[in-house]
């Protein structure tokens, strides 16, 4: 087991004489114990490297089993395209990180020596790195007081931004690659650990994101290695405005979208991704692109725009995408409604939730606008006035004894009559 996590053995032969010989005879050979590291590449884009120094580092070499399914490897510097016979990266380096691109799910082997070290210098601004270790490594415990922003997957959506306390990535995993944004120069140390045999490594995305991108009321298919982060606090979202459940997209100015989440009522981010260069159809938000974002509240099925005010502390404020670019939301207003014409005939203009209700009623609009509320007992009486004035609205029912009730709602071009059970 020595042998194997030294990398080397020596081997010795030692003859002993018979008399009358008085000699002593011996041989000796250093034998190279290769380490196989075993990679599962899935489709499309992802991030990779190895804690293994091939024996042959040219790239040809590196992806020879794979190099039809390869379609591109990008360092920060420079890219190997055996397609288009491109390689500007010249030979595989352990120090660095990658992002890869292929046409089907491939599975490599990088066989060499595993690297002594475990010692990565970083440089201010953003990194691509790998993960120079055989076991899984903490992120936060990685880059304490190290100075870092931001570290992010390639081409996914997890992220360790410690600035508003998201951290969705947890791990580093070998074989993978990610990007590493930096306040300063530093330098990080995998923690030392040892395993025996061969390491093999799926570099998979979010499940969960991939379950809200399944049920989501658009579609997104595409993802490249290029993004855009932006961070939603909770402080900057109105609980009258977007509620848990509701979702916020991205789009461009054909309406397609590239970048959403579910909101659910804590600090989040969202990931936007850029086109594909390597395409020749346009299938993500190209360099200084604007960028919508729209609301769609589940709770009526309607889509919104969003006006926007953008946090000055963070690098890109006008709305636009940036390959690698980094904002934060200050603030967020309602803008129009979409599909106006499919709205008309809408039966749920608004929708009034629970009933039977306990002390509290909501009543979501599809449009905002300022609507009377009226609520009468069974005999006539009015029992509670109020002005709603936003999207969504919540209507305290603890001065209500329990009873069937009469709710009103009129606006402009507006009335709606409700039976309400309080309990």
């Amino acid at each position: 087991t020595s042998d194997i996590d030294n990398g080397t053995v020596v081997i010795s032969l030692v003859a002993q004489p018979l008399s009358p010989c008085a000699v002593v005879a011996t041989s000796q050979v250093t034998l190279q114990v290769n380490y196989c590291h075993e990679l599962m590449i899935p489709q499309g884009w992802s991030g990779l490297s190895s804690f293994v120094n091939p024996i042959d580092p040219a790239m040809e070499d590196v992806f020879q089993s794979v190099v039809t399914d390869l379609i591109i490897l990008q360092s920060l510097t420079g890219f190997y395209w055996p397609g288009q016979q491109i390689n500007t990266i010249g030979n595989w380096n352990t120090q660095e990180g990658y992002s890869i691109k292929v046409t089907n799910q491939i599975e490599l082997t990088i066989v060499g020596s595993r690297s002594s070290n475990r010692t990565l210098q970083l440089s201010q601004g953003w990194n691509l790195i790998p993960v120079l270790s055989e076991c899984e490594a903490e992120v936060e415990a990685l880059f304490a007081d190290k100075g870092v922003i931001v570290v992010k997957e390639v081409a996914g959506w997890q992220l360790y931004w410690p600035a508003f306390s998201i951290n969705t990535l947890q791990i580093l995993q070998p074989g993978k690659a990610y990007y590493v944004l930096m306040g300063n120069a530093e330098t990080i140390t995998y923690p030392g650990c040892t395993k025996s045999g061969t390491s093999s490594v799926i570099n998979s995305t979010n499940p969960n994101m991939m379950e809200i991108i399944g049920n989501a009321p658009w579609t997104m298919t595409s993802r490249s290695a290029a993004t855009h982060i932006i961070a939603f606090p909770k402080q900057a979202i109105s609980e009258s405005l977007i509620k848990p459940g509701d979702y916020i997209g991205a789009f461009d100015e054909n309406g397609n979208c590239y970048g959403m989440i579910l909101w659910e009522n804590s600090t989040m981010s969202m990931m936007l991704f850029g086109d594909d260069p390597t395409t020749a159809m346009k299938d993500g938000f190209t360099a200084n692109e604007p960028v919508e974002l729209r609301l769609h509240v589940v709770t009526t099925g309607t889509d919104y725009t969003l006006e926007l005010t953008w946090d000055a502390s963070w690098p890109q404020q006008n709305g636009t995408f940036a390959a690698n670019g980094i904002s934060a939301i200050a603030g967020i207003n309602l803008g129009t409604a979409l599909s106006a014409e499919d709205q008309s005939s809408n039966k749920n203009d608004v929708l009034i939730y629970p009933n039977p209700a306990g002390e509290t009623l909501f009543i979501d609009l599809v449009d905002q606008q300022e609507i009377q509320l009226i609520m009468t007992d069974m005999h006539g009486r009015e029992m509670l006035r109020q002005k709603l004035l936003t999207l969504r609205n919540q209507i305290d029912l603890t001065v209500l004894r329990s009873g069937i009730y009469l709710l009103q709602l009129e606006g402009k071009d507006f009335k709606r009559i409700e039976k309400i059970i309080k309990r």
